[in-house]
Order: structure tokens, then sequence, then C-alpha cells
């Protein structure tokens, strides 16, 4: 088995509404509270060919740099992201959204 034979599937349901999920995932201040990045870091562009970039910051400090791709956007209910990998490839990331009514949203990442 390779790592290309590797897939996975992650799903949650978070007491937000869907359209306050979505900007977590694609505006620059929601994502930076949320996702450990640098401040300042944060650059996203969330329509197809638009690219993202962020800086993570681990407990001890370290930084990690992301960089990609949105593939398909599709407002509250779909991302596809290209994350940049070393060596010039790509690693391809989908979010699936579904408006669960309440302000409640459940979350597909795969």
């Amino acid at each position: 088995m390779s790592a290309d034979d590797l897939t996975y599937s992650l799903t949650a349901e978070a007491d937000a509404p869907v359209a306050a999920v979505w900007a977590a995932w694609t505006e620059d201040a929601p994502y930076e509270a949320w996702s450990y990045s640098k401040p300042g870091s944060v650059s996203m562009d969330p329509k197809p060919d638009g690219r993202y970039t962020a800086t993570v910051v681990t407990p001890d400090g370290q930084e990690f740099p992301i960089t990609g791709r949105y593939i398909e956007v599709v407002e509250n209910e779909l991302l596809v992201m290209g994350m940049d990998t070393p060596g010039g490839g790509e690693e391809v990331m989908r979010l699936d959204l579904v408006d669960l009514g309440e302000g409640r949203t459940r979350l597909t990442v795969s």
C-alpha cells in the first residue's frame, strides 16, 4: 500500500450557522482565529484558482507556511482546495458543509 492509496473522511457537527462556518474557512480574520496562524499571515481569495496562504505556529513556536489554491467553490456548501507540497506537488482536500437548521452545521473534510 502506498500513500496514494490512503483516504480519509472526518465529519463533525458545529453549533454555528453555516455562514459562520463558511467564514471560518474563507475569511482571513476568522481563519486566523481558529487555525493557530501567525497574526497577519493569512490571505485568502476563495474563488476558483484563487490562492491562500497562512503560517501555522505550533505550541512550541515552530512556524509552518501553508500555501495553495481553491479548485472549486460553492458558497456555504463546498470548498475543494489544493495544498502545495514540497517538490511542486499538490494534495487535494474537500470540505462539504450541510446546514442542519437551528444554527447547526455538519462539516465533512475529506
